[in-house]
C-alpha cells in the first residue's frame, strides 16, 4: 500500500512533466519546425515536407539551408533530395563544378559528372565541349589521335594541325608554313631561309669579275669573298651598304634573289638557284650576277639605264 511519501513524489513527477509538456512547441507535423516557425515560414504545419522535395522542412531550414517552400532550390533541374542525397552536388548552386552546365543538365541530358568540370580530362572543360560540338565524354571525339585539347581540327579526324594559321588542315593545306613554298618542296629541299628562327643569316658568297675565266673560287685572282647579313624582314646589309633579299620556288627547290640597293633599282643583283649544301650550311646557291649600267646624252637631257656584263657568284647560308 503506498505510503505518504510515495504518494507525495508520484504528484510532484506528474506536475513535471505536464510543466515540461506545457512549454515545449508544438510540432504536428514531426518535421523538425515548430507549428510557429512554419506559420512565419510559410510552410505547412501539417505536412513535414511542404514542397515534396523529399527533404522535410526542418531539415531543409536547419541543415541544407534549402527552401522548403520551393523543391529545386537552386532551379538546376535536380531536386534538393536529389542533390542531397544521391548526386552529392550542391542543392544551392545551379553549376556545382563551375563548367558552365547545370547539374541538371550534366546529370538528366548530358550524363557528364556534376561535380567534375572536366568529365573526360582532356583538358577541355564540358561547357567548352558542349559549345564546340566535341563529346565531353570522350577525350578524342573524332579519334584521330590527339585529344581535343591539343586538336584544332576536333571534329575531323584527318586533320588536327595548322602550322600557319590559315584555317586549313596541315594535310590539306599544299603550304602549311604559308611562306609560298610548296610543302614537297621543302620536304625535298630543306626548309626555306624565312621559316630560321636565327636571325641574322649569314651569306658567304664568292663573286667572280664580269667575262671571268676560270673557276668560280677564291684560288681564282678574278673572285673575291664577301660577307652578307641577312635578316627576316627581308633586307640585307654589306659593307654598311642596305640590300634586299627573297626566295622564290624553284624546280630545285628554292632561287635566291638579292640586289643592291633593292630590286627596283639595283646597281647589282644576283640570282641563284639552290644546290646541295655543303656542310654546315642552311643552303647554298649558285648563279649569275649582274651589274647596272647607265648612258646619259648631254645634248639632249635624255638617260637610261641597262643591265650589262653577267658574272658568276656561289654563296652558302648560315
Amino acid at each position: 500500500m503506498p505510503t505518504c511519501r510515495s504518494l507525495i513524489a508520484l504528484a510532484l513527477l506528474t506536475f513535471s512533466a505536464a510543466a515540461s509538456a506545457a512549454r515545449a512547441p508544438t510540432d504536428t507535423d514531426r518535421d523538425g519546425l515548430s507549428d510557429a516557425d512554419e506559420t512565419r515560414l510559410g510552410t505547412n504545419r501539417r505536412v513535414a515536407d511542404t514542397d515534396r522535395d523529399g527533404l522535410l522542412d526542418g531539415y531543409e531550414v536547419n541543415t541544407s539551408r534549402t527552401n522548403p517552400l520551393v523543391a529545386d532550390t537552386d532551379r538546376d533541374g535536380l531536386s534538393d533530395s536529389v542533390e542531397v542525397n544521391t548526386s552529392r552536388t550542391s542543392p544551392l548552386q545551379a553549376d556545382t563544378d563551375g563548367d558552365g552546365l547545370s547539374d541538371g543538365e550534366e546529370r538528366n541530358t548530358r550524363r557528364t559528372d556534376p561535380l567534375r568540370a572536366d568529365t573526360d580530362g582532356d583538358g577541355v572543360s564540358d561547357g567548352d565541349e558542349v559549345a564546340d560540338g566535341t563529346d565531353p565524354l570522350v577525350a578524342d571525339t573524332d579519334g584521330d589521335g590527339v585529344g581535343d585539347a591539343a586538336d584544332l581540327f576536333p571534329l575531323d579526324p584527318a586533320e588536327w594541325a595548322d602550322a600557319d594559321c590559315d584555317g586549313i588542315g596541315d594535310n590539306a593545306d599544299l603550304d602549311d608554313n604559308d611562306n609560298g613554298i610548296d610543302d614537297d618542296l621543302e620536304l625535298s629541299y630543306g626548309s626555306a631561309l624565312m621559316d630560321e628562327q636565327s636571325f641574322p643569316l649569314v651569306l658567304e658568297v664568292i663573286v667572280c669579275a664580269w667575262d671571268m675565266v676560270g673557276p668560280v673560287s677564291l684560288s681564282n685572282p678574278e673572285c673575291e669573298a664577301y660577307t652578307i647579313d641577312m635578316l627576316d624582314d627581308g633586307s640585307l646589309q654589306i659593307m654598311g651598304y642596305p640590300g634586299e633579299w627573297a626566295e622564290s620556288p624553284a624546280p630545285s627547290g628554292y632561287d635566291l634573289r638579292f640586289a643592291f640597293p633593292g630590286f627596283a633599282s639595283a646597281s647589282m643583283q644576283y640570282i641563284g638557284e639552290r644546290v646541295a649544301p655543303e656542310p654546315g650550311a642552311l643552303a647554298c646557291f649558285e648563279g649569275p650576277s649582274q651589274a647596272l649600267g647607265g648612258w646619259y646624252n648631254m645634248s639632249t637631257g635624255q638617260s637610261g639605264s641597262y643591265w650589262f656584263d653577267v658574272g658568276q657568284w656561289t654563296g652558302c647560308v648560315y
